[in-house]
Parts: structure tokens; C-alpha cells; sequence
């Protein structure tokens, strides 16, 4: 039979309630005057669905079938980009089954999760948008990017810091995504490296801040620069006139240092944005590294004194101080939840960005890359507890009496009636859900 050369889902499971967005191509079939289950999940093998619900009482089926885009198959007719909502977890007379490989089936698709890195370069960027495809448990990691590098001495920015979370996403909720970038790196002896651009998710209509991961700080000649920080709070510069330190931010404030006393042989490095704002004092002169930029600037790194290459990373890292002008440049201090300190003497190393989850994150480390990078994955896209029972594997094949079910196992099988092995058991057939008991988090939008 040439149907059984397609891909089709062989094993169901029930559940309560299934919601896609219109972010996923779907269609949907309705069958009128269909009574039983076996008829019903034999309609949705002919479609190819991924999803089948019968309502007994109305006698109707319903089969959603799933379009994959990205690997040629069609993107379904005009219509297919529109939100779905099939059971009826109240109604004892509705039944809903899907796919087991539905999970699975769905992080394929284009929309279904993004992996956003190298998104821009520099302290320009753009702000990329994901819209979460179906009702679920979602993983969400991201990572700051690295502060700027002193190439002639091989020190390195700080590390970014790398953090998760799991968030209960409802379908169609759309998110903004800053992907943070290094910042600029020098050959100069005498320059500090620009800071690392954080890492930002939010939800897109009111701003609510789901993730951020603080980038890191800028090197100097002779010292690294300090890494992201996994906890909320940012670092302060280090060196060693204390009086010349910048001050890290705490609880998403940015970084804090004082222009006006920097050190006569020194121009100074630019603090670290955080997710309230930018640093409230501008650079003293044009040779200075200019503070980050938050969100009413659009992430934007700050720029490198003297036309320098050491800018600050998109994502709100700060700019370096430039080695001009007979003075030493201070390096720049990473962006994040809360913006990292920048030095106003030029040994200060750029102090990290902080980071935050909503919700705790379940995970923090510091990324081993250089850029940053942002992924949102489902999962276990599942929206109610399954029941009790599955249907199917009580229709063993010496128990079949009508030619709907028989049908149906032709299908399941693939092969000829004589070589049809013995349906699985309950336990293969009819696994639990997998979020049962499992809560995904405090956070549910």
C-alpha cells in the first residue's frame, strides 16, 4: 500500500487538552457521524494527524495534522497559520489522543525552538523574536558573551555567565530575544578589552523579564577580566587604588563609577548596563569608554573612546577607554541583569554582569564561548495529566470484529494480516505523560 511509504505516527496516548499557536502550520479534518474510537484514530492514520479527538455525544472526530516547512513538506492551505484548541478535559464524552512522538515531533518544526547566536556583531544588534508554537514546559538558556581581549599580552575578557530556567509558555506568547556579543579586543600595550554584552528574554507585549545572562568584563595588559556572575548582583572593578574601582549593580541596577575622578594618566572604561538602565553618568571626554546601553537604547554596546576598538558588546556592554591622548585606556565592564563596574584607572580589569531566572534558574555556570548565544526548547509540551487508561491496547487483533479495526492495525503494522505481530502491551502502548507530577515552574505565562 503506497500509504504506508509516508511517515505516519504509530502509537497514541490520551490526554486532556492540546493548544497550538499560529505560529505552527496546521490543518485541521472534521468527520461527522464517526461513534467509535477505532474509526475515529483510523481517520487520523488516513490523514497523517498528529492529534485526534472524539466527541461521542456529537459524534464527531477532529484530526490535526502538523506541516514541517523547513524539510519540503507543504505548508498547508490557505488558513494552516491559526490557533488550535482540541479536548475537553470537563467532558467525559470527549477523548483525546496524541501522537507519542508528538514532543518530539514538534521541536523539529522551524518554529518550535530557536538557537540564536552570532544574531550580530559588535555594539549594533537586533532584537529576535520567538512565539512559543504550543501550551508547555519550555527550557530556556542563555549566555553573555565574553569581555574584549588584550591580544599582545594574551589576557582575555571575562567569561560570560551561562543560566536556565523552565517557564510554563501558553501558546501564541511571544517573546524578545537580545543575543549578547564580545566586546572589542586591543593589540595595545596599554588598552583595555571592551565588555561583554549580556543576554536578554522577554515577553514581548509588557516587558516582563523571563532570563538574563551577564556578559563579561574587558582584560587589561596584565590581568583577565572578570567573568559573568550567575547570581543577580554584577561585580565592581578590580586594581589596586581601590578609590579608582566602578561599582557593580545589584538587583538589575547597572554599574556605578564616578568620571570625574579618573586618574590623570587615565581614560576610563564605560560600565555595564542593566536591565533598569544605563549607567547615570555619561563619559567625561570622547577618549573614554562610553556606558552601555539598556533597554530604552536598544542593548546597544557603548562605544570605545578615541575610536578605539575595544566598543562594548551589544547587550549593553560597556566601551573601553582608548590608549590616546598620552593616557592608558581602562577596560569596559560587562552588561547583564545588573551591569558590571568600570574602572576610572587604567589597571582596573571590567567587572562582570549579573544574571537572573524567573522562577530560580535549574542551572548556572560560565559559557565557554565567546559570543553569546540564547535557546528556547520545549520540554514536554503536555497540558493536562493523561488518563488513567489508554483505549487502544485493548483492542488486541483476536479481538478485532469490525473492518475499521483491522484496518487500523494494517496501519499501525505496515505489514500483511498473516504476519501481524501481537499488539504492545499496556505499559508500551500507553505510557504516562510525561509531566505528570512533574510541575515545569512557579512561572506561568
Amino acid at each position: 500500500d503506497g500509504r504506508c511509504g509516508s511517515k505516519r505516527f504509530n502509537r497514541f496516548v490520551t490526554s486532556g487538552s492540546v493548544e497550538l499557536s499560529d505560529s505552527v502550520s496546521s490543518w485541521l479534518f472534521v468527520e461527522t457521524e464517526v461513534a467509535r474510537e477505532s474509526q475515529c484514530l483510523l481517520l487520523c492514520q488516513l490523514r497523517g494527524c498528529a492529534v485526534a479527538e472524539l466527541n461521542r455525544t456529537a459524534r464527531v472526530c477532529r484530526a490535526v495534522s502538523l506541516s514541517n516547512e523547513s524539510s519540503g513538506q507543504p505548508a498547508g492551505p490557505n488558513g494552516s497559520h491559526v490557533t488550535r484548541q482540541l479536548g475537553s478535559p470537563d467532558d467525559s464524552a470527549v477523548t483525546l489522543w496524541k501522537a507519542e512522538e508528538f514532543e518530539q515531533y514538534l521541536m523539529s518544526l522551524p518554529s518550535a525552538g530557536h538557537l540564536l547566536k552570532n544574531s550580530s556583531s559588535g555594539r549594533n544588534g537586533s532584537i529576535e523574536t520567538f512565539t512559543a508554537p504550543a501550551s508547555g514546559c519550555y527550557l530556556i538558556e542563555a549566555a553573555g558573551a565574553r569581555g574584549g581581549n588584550n591580544t599582545l599580552t594574551n589576557t582575555t575578557g571575562g567569561q560570560g555567565a551561562q543560566v536556565s530556567a523552565r517557564v510554563n509558555l501558553t501558546a501564541g506568547t511571544q517573546l524578545s530575544i537580545v543575543v549578547g556579543q564580545m566586546g572589542g579586543s586591543t593589540s595595545l600595550s596599554s588598552e583595555g578589552g571592551g565588555g561583554g554584552g549580556g543576554s536578554f528574554v522577554f515577553r514581548t507585549n509588557d516587558h516582563l523579564l523571563l532570563l538574563a545572562a551577564g556578559g563579561g568584563g574587558g582584560a587589561t595588559l596584565w590581568k583577565n577580566g572578570r567573568p559573568g556572575e550567575v547570581s543577580v548582583n554584577a561585580s565592581d572593578s578590580i586594581g589596586s587604588d581601590y578609590s579608582a574601582t566602578g561599582f557593580g549593580g545589584s538587583n538589575g541596577q547597572p554599574g556605578f563609577n564616578d568620571p570625574s575622578g579618573t586618574r590623570s594618566e587615565t581614560n576610563h572604561g564605560g560600565c555595564g548596563a542593566g536591565w533598569l538602565g544605563r549607567a547615570v553618568n555619561p563619559r567625561r571626554s570622547s577618549d573614554d569608554g562610553e556606558r552601555g546601553g539598556g533597554p530604552a537604547e536598544g542593548f546597544v554596546g557603548g562605544s570605545a573612546g578615541g575610536g578605539s576598538a575595544c566598543d562594548g558588546g551589544f547587550g549593553g556592554g560597556g566601551g573601553g577607554g582608548c590608549m590616546c591622548g598620552g593616557k592608558y585606556g581602562a577596560p569596559g565592564a560587562g552588561g547583564g541583569f545588573s551591569g558590571g563596574g568600570a574602572g576610572v584607572g587604567y589597571g582596573h580589569i571590567g567587572g562582570g554582569g549579573g544574571s537572573f531566572c524567573m522562577g530560580g534558574c535549574v542551572s548556572g555556570t560560565v559559557s565557554t564561548g565567546d559570543q553569546g548565544f540564547a535557546s528556547i526548547r520545549p520540554k514536554s509540551i503536555s497540558f493536562e495529566p493523561a488518563f488513567q487508561a489508554c483505549k487502544l491496547h485493548n483492542h488486541r487483533r483476536d479481538e478485532a470484529d469490525d473492518e475499521d479495526l483491522m484496518e487500523f492495525i494494517r496501519f499501525i503494522e505496515c505489514g500483511n494480516d498473516d504476519a501481524l505481530p501481537p499488539l504492545p502491551s499496556e505499559e508500551e502502548a500507553c505510557p504516562e505523560d510525561p509531566m505528570r507530577n512533574k510541575p515545569c515552574n512557579s512561572a506561568n505565562l
